[in-house]
């Protein structure tokens, strides 16, 4: 889904639904009801983890890419020792919903600091908005783009843009390699 609608905007679909449904969670008197969107939210909190992954991957230069990338899986493990610390510190279990779900409604207010990822606006052929987010990266890093910058991104747009039709999820079953790195991936989790 990141790959059709970009990183950032499907990021933050998977944070609001996350916290919705966390607040949602605090009123709910059935337990079947309770269980199914528990397991609706673990389905975007799956996005969240992806989708953050995958841009702070795509926004990094190489030589930063694994100290980000190994920093970034700390904090699942953070989390879920603020977690406990929350479940000890709340008793309730109603408590305990808000407790995780506001926190994560806080960090919209950052949302526009995140950029899209610059190698997903070049493979979705929109380079307007890549000369604009590689301008912002720049500005903030105290750096300046080089005068070539903007011809290698046409040219490296030229050579990776991709136009896929998306009919559906099934569209990722078609090819055997990717069918058996799927299935293992999901046999993995």
């Amino acid at each position: 889904m990141s790959c059709r609608f970009g990183r950032r905007n499907l990021l933050v679909v998977s944070v609001v639904s996350v916290s919705c449904i966390g607040l949602a969670l605090h009123f709910v008197r059935r337990l079947i009801v309770f269980l199914g969107l528990r397991f609706l939210q673990a389905v975007f909190v799956q996005g969240i983890y992806v989708t953050a992954w995958t841009l702070l991957g795509e926004l990094l230069p190489p030589r930063w890419r694994c100290r980000a990338l190994v920093a970034g899986a700390m904090t699942r493990p953070l989390g879920m020792a603020l977690g406990t610390a929350a479940g000890l510190t709340v008793q309730h279990w109603r408590g305990l919903q808000l407790t995780a779900a506001l926190p994560l409604l806080l960090s919209l207010l950052y949302y526009w600091m995140v950029p899209e990822s610059l190698r997903w606006l070049l493979t979705r052929g929109k380079m307007r908005r890549a000369k604009q987010v590689a301008g912002q990266l720049a500005r903030h890093n105290l750096l300046t783009l080089p005068p070539t910058a903007h011809a290698q991104m046409d040219h490296l747009a030229a050579h990776v843009y991709v136009d896929l039709a998306w009919e559906s999820l099934i569209t990722l079953f078609r090819t055997p390699r990717l069918r058996a790195h799927i299935l293992i991936t999901m046999f993995m989790w």
